[in-house]
């Protein structure tokens, strides 16, 4: 299995307000196969592992044309993962907007549960992400 590790990092706080439209909620729900907390987790990668999320988002789910009440709104990408801190691990997916402000080198991850909380994290952790094929 393909899998790298990156650095806890805090986001710019839209997540929420994304994951909030009814249109990302079900598709999250969905590829989750239970209900997404609402906001992502984000991890700072290396360059070369920056390239590798790039070439599996490639032959990711990708979801445009998608309309949230009438309007439309931001295509996005899936890719199903694994994350783990060494003490526990929870299945995720890695979000990718086709429109972002994020550096490549910034990933995504929208789970059920919120991972600073739960897994008791700070800004600084290391976590290891594990692809699922």
């Amino acid at each position: 299995m393909t899998s790298l590790t990156g650095s806890l990092t805090s986001g710019l706080n839209r997540g929420a307000k994304f994951l909030a439209l009814p249109v990302y909620k079900s598709i999250f729900t969905k590829e989750l196969k239970e209900e997404p907390f609402c906001g992502t987790l984000n991890l700072v990668i290396s360059p070369e592992d920056a390239e590798l999320v790039g070439r599996l988002f490639d032959s990711a789910h990708t979801f445009d044309n998608l309309v949230n009440e009438g309007k439309p709104v931001g295509a996005i990408a899936t890719l199903p993962i694994k994350l783990s801190n060494g003490e526990h691990e929870k299945f995720s997916v890695i979000v990718r907007p086709l429109l972002t402000s994020h550096q490549s080198e910034i990933i995504e991850i929208v789970s059920s549960i919120c991972f600073r909380e739960e897994w008791d994290l700070e800004d600084g952790d290391t976590l290891t992400v594990e692809f699922i094929e």
